[in-house]
């Protein structure tokens, strides 16, 4: 149970069982971003004997949903807010390719019912360079990012790291 401005809504928490097929597996609670209000949950599915799942923000003042779409077959990475609450910064690494990721920042707009905040495609940015261990805000317009790269050494793998720092346009906002 979930409790909104709309009351307590109930989700079926996610249960992997090899033998029930395809279909919905249910819901995984990730927390809460209290600078927004929203509850953060990833929605677990199977088709054709594979797993899928998206990332998505409930919101906990009028129970509105917002799915943040993953480039990949899971769910991006949570959310992280910037100081201002203007911008969600987000990140995804590919599972099937080593040192690839996407980084994502939508935009945070407050608007009136029914959505009481818009989330917009603000900038994106892939590369098969490296991969995302963290990011964090530095300002409301720049993200410093944690990368590595997956490198073998004696026949282990070995994280080698990187730091770069990404500032955002303000061409970009209205």
């Amino acid at each position: 149970m979930i409790p909104t401005g709309k009351g307590k809504l109930k989700f079926r928490k996610y249960s992997f069982s090899a033998g029930y097929g395809d279909g919905f597996k249910g819901w995984a609670y990730k927390g809460y971003l209290p600078k927004l209000k929203m509850h953060i949950l990833v929605s677990n599915h199977v088709a054709e004997s594979l797993g899928f799942s998206d990332l998505v923000l409930l919101d906990s003042i009028n129970g509105s949903q917002h799915t943040i779409a993953s480039v990949g077959d899971g769910a991006v990475e949570i959310p992280i807010p910037s100081p201002n609450g203007d911008f969600l910064a987000y990140y995804y690494n590919e599972v099937y390719a080593a040192n690839s990721c996407f980084i994502g920042v939508l935009a945070v707009r407050k608007e009136k019912a029914p959505f009481r905040i818009k989330l917009s495609e603000y900038n994106s940015f892939e590369t098969d360079n490296w991969a995302v261990e963290n990011i964090r805000w530095i300002d409301s317009m720049t993200i410093i990012i944690k990368a590595y790269t997956l490198k073998k050494v004696a026949n282990e793998n070995m994280k080698q790291f990187a730091y770069y720092t990404a500032r955002l346009s303000k061409e970009n906002t209205n």
